[in-house]
């Protein structure tokens, strides 16, 4: 199992990988297969690239956001994202959501659709940061 996380907050995704030997997950699905706990962190040593991670704060809707989608308008083009903690039964998405900016040093604009219908707009966040969003 493995997912990607930013663990020490330096907007660079690390990998995470698990392996477990719990037995009622484990003997579920791979009969008579036994492996070794392990956890393995890999730490992305990084680059100059610019990056944003958003944080969402429901207040209509779910406290995390789940379920929100976000666009990041910058002038190389736009990014999507739907807020979730899981693509698959095997693992879990981190909050906040991580935005990957290369070279682009200004974003224009973002625009989040809250599950309850609410949409907001945040004009020139600046970049390499955690940018908190509560719901109005």
């Amino acid at each position: 199992m493995a997912t990607w996380v930013d663990y020490n907050n330096d907007g660079q995704m690390d990998l995470f990988i698990a392996t477990g030997e719990g037995r009622d997950y484990w003997d579920l699905w791979f009969k008579n297969i036994t492996l070794p706990n392990s956890f393995k962190m890999f730490k992305n040593m990084g680059n100059t690239n610019n990056w944003l991670n958003i944080r969402l704060v429901g207040t209509k809707s779910n406290r995390e956001g789940i379920g929100a989608k976000i666009m990041l308008k910058t002038k190389e083009g736009v990014q999507y994202h739907e807020v979730n903690h899981g693509s698959n039964g095997f693992t879990q998405d981190v909050l906040p959501t991580h935005f990957g900016l290369g070279k682009v040093q200004t974003i224009d604009y973002i625009k989040v659709k809250w599950p309850s219908g609410t949409e907001q707009t945040i004009l020139e966040p600046t970049v390499k940061k955690t940018l908190t969003i509560i719901e109005s």
